[in-house]
């Protein structure tokens, strides 16, 4: 299957090469298991996701983005503010 659609962001292409390590890794792990069931393989495809996720906040764009106070444009001034640790409240 060709594939359609490639990342194009300073963020995605610092974590492509890591993320494709990862889902190369499960899917060769799963094509020797003939018992993998559907709910199995939406598991492995969930933890790719986190783990993209996770990989992708922990790069050095993110943050750096997260320090300059970058965020979406509604947030004004305030993104910065809310970003800091001595301002988020404990749960």
């Amino acid at each position: 299957m060709p594939q359609v659609r490639f990342t194009t962001s300073i963020l995605g292409a610092s974590i492509v090469s890591d993320v494709k390590k990862f889902l190369i890794q499960n899917a060769k792990s799963a094509a020797t298991d003939t018992s993998m069931t559907p709910e199995q393989g939406a598991e492995a495809l969930a933890n790719a996701m986190c783990f993209a996720i996770a990989k992708a906040m922990s790069s050095k764009p993110f943050q750096a983005a997260l320090i300059a106070g970058v965020g979406p444009t509604s947030a004004g001034s305030l993104i910065n503010t809310a970003l800091q640790p001595t301002v988020v409240e404990p749960i």
